[in-house]
């Protein structure tokens, strides 16, 4: 009786140690790529996040993504590429294995904006797409990363980007 009670115990305190050791060990800087599909009833193609997450102690934490869009708009239009840097701020805590990650602050900025090859020239065009990045980036949404593994050095994390698409990311810490 007293072994299987020391055992209980045992579980008891590995099971409640694992979030402990997320929240004190995921401290530090992450990186990591997304790749996602990009389509809907006009589009084809696809979006790459390089990305750099540091989580701090203060539970505040920061984003720095470089970002490549490529879709191709169905019935024969152009193919669009776009590059772009996200940057964003927000706070993090932890519960039952899982990061939730509240962005504060963020802010996208256009670096290329290609069509069919070229490069966009036109003012209109050009002012749409920087209108459309200057937007405040994910301002107060909450972001999931449901742990599968965490070593302290390697972290999966599985992702809904969105209500479709679900992708599991290997992060590593520097």
């Amino acid at each position: 009786m007293r072994k299987n009670l020391w055992i209980v115990l045992a579980g008891a305190l590995v099971l409640t140690g694992c979030g402990k050791t997320l929240e004190k060990d995921v401290v530090g800087k992450w990186s990591y790529e997304i790749t996602q599909p990009v389509t809907d009833e006009n589009i084809n193609g696809q979006m790459v996040l390089k990305c750099v997450s540091e989580f701090f102690p203060n539970k505040s934490l920061t984003h720095e993504c470089d970002m490549a869009i490529s879709v191709t708009v169905k019935n024969d239009g152009p193919k669009i590429n776009i590059e772009a840097a996200a940057k964003a701020t927000g706070e993090w805590s932890v519960k039952d294995q899982t990061v939730f990650d509240k962005t504060v602050d963020g802010k996208i900025d256009l670096k290329k904006f290609l069509v069919n090859g070229e490069v966009v020239t036109d003012q209109d065009d050009l002012g749409s797409m920087e209108k459309a990045f200057s937007n405040p980036f994910m301002k107060g949404e909450t972001t999931a990363y449901v742990t599968k593994s965490f070593d302290g050095k390697t972290w999966v994390f599985d992702q809904d980007l969105d209500s479709k698409t679900k992708v599991t990311t290997t992060a590593t810490k520097q």
